[in-house]
């Protein structure tokens, strides 16, 4: 039985934050020699406690991008935050969906 590689891969990333600040976050997909093979970020909106704000990125990718995606077998996720204090409050969540779709 032949593997197929995936022609195509979609990211839905989805962040809940409650935190009055906004982020960005980068995404890092590493082989296993630690070598990075794909990367991709997103700046996440300032929520509150009261009112969590909700940002949605989704990605698509293709072509020879997706190979070196495949490569991967770790991703490390890396959260910058432009200041903080010792009072701030909230939560950041994220919740993620990839589909991989193989060649017809």
């Amino acid at each position: 039985m032949e593997i197929r590689k995936p022609q195509k891969a979609e990211f839905l990333f989805v962040f809940t934050n409650s935190i009055p600040r906004t982020f960005q976050t980068d995404f890092q997909f590493l082989s296993e020699e630690l070598d990075t093979t794909y990367t991709t970020s997103v700046f996440v909106d300032e929520g509150s406690i009261a009112s969590p704000t909700v940002t949605e990125f989704t990605e698509v990718i293709e072509g020879e991008e997706i190979l070196n995606l495949t490569q991967a077998n770790q991703v490390v996720v890396s959260v910058t935050i432009p200041s903080s204090s010792a009072t701030l409050e909230g939560e950041l969540n994220l919740k993620s969906k990839t589909t991989l779709l193989p060649r017809d």
